[in-house]
């Protein structure tokens, strides 16, 4: 149908009720994180190892294919306490030297297609964010994550990061359901705080329309991909008044439709 497809490689988990997202034989790689989903350990030389080897095999398939865009990993935030992650060797300089050798040797074996880098923190140091980028940019990656969140002051960095390399490297963000929330106001329209302190509420019933997500990610993410989610945004129990009912990827639709200019930024 004349798509292209990113093949997004998830092996880390964010619930406990998920799939295990290694082959049993790299169970010695994982850890439960902090939501009781499983983080496979990046640093780790066997995952490593595998994870390129992968990148090979499936290249030999399909990176000749011109609608296979590329492979995209998933976030190399461990999501792990620190005491924990001491206690399995981890250091910063251990994970940014393991991306890196990660990403390259993966961009290595797609001479035609891409390699997506859902980056986040690193922990104890994210100022390796810049090392990763400057090291892999070279290789031809796609530099992204996490999700667009205008108003989450954490995220800032984000923007910084990508403004330093949107001239060096292609970009990439998601817009997914908690994309449209940020707050909530009470009865009293004082807001509650849902995230992180130092936010402002963007409007009373809490929401940012993804025409708003889309601008900030094309403008000020500098963004040359986005990948929207399909699913509704909550379902059931867990819906707050005013929820929207409409799946997350009809809104992107119309917000497509609207600037399809965007589009020609991509490969």
């Amino acid at each position: 149908i004349n798509k292209r497809l990113v093949v997004f490689f998830t092996d880390k988990t964010f619930s406990p009720n998920s799939d295990f997202p290694t082959p049993d034989y790299m169970r010695h790689t994982t850890v439960i994180n902090h939501v009781k989903g499983i983080t496979t350990l990046k640093w780790h030389p066997d995952v490593i190892e595998r994870q390129i080897k992968l990148c090979e095999e499936l290249s030999e398939q399909f990176d000749s294919n011109p609608n296979f865009e590329g492979l995209a990993y998933q976030e190399s935030a461990p999501s792990v306490p620190h005491d924990q992650l001491d206690s399995l060797g981890y250091t910063p300089e251990l994970l940014r030297d393991g991306l890196i050798k990660l990403l390259k040797g993966s961009a290595e074996a797609f001479p035609t297609s891409r390699i997506f880098w859902y980056m986040n923190f690193i922990p104890k140091n994210n100022d390796y964010l810049y090392d990763i980028a400057e090291a892999v940019a070279p290789y031809d990656v796609v530099m992204g994550g996490p999700d667009i969140l205008p108003y989450r002051t954490s995220l800032k960095r984000i923007e910084d990061l990508h403004s330093n390399f949107k001239e060096k490297m292609a970009l990439f963000c998601s817009a997914q359901n908690d994309s449209y929330r940020h707050h909530q106001l009470d009865d009293n329209n004082n807001t509650k705080r849902r995230f992180h302190t130092g936010e402002v509420p963007i409007h009373p019933d809490g929401y940012m329309p993804m025409e708003e997500i889309f601008l900030h990610g094309r403008d000020k993410l500098h963004l040359n991909y986005i990948f929207w989610t399909y699913k509704t945004y909550r379902m059931g129990k867990n819906r707050y008044p005013g929820d929207p009912n409409d799946f997350v990827f009809s809104d992107a639709l119309k917000v497509i439709e609207k600037y399809p200019e965007f589009n020609s930024k991509s490969k």
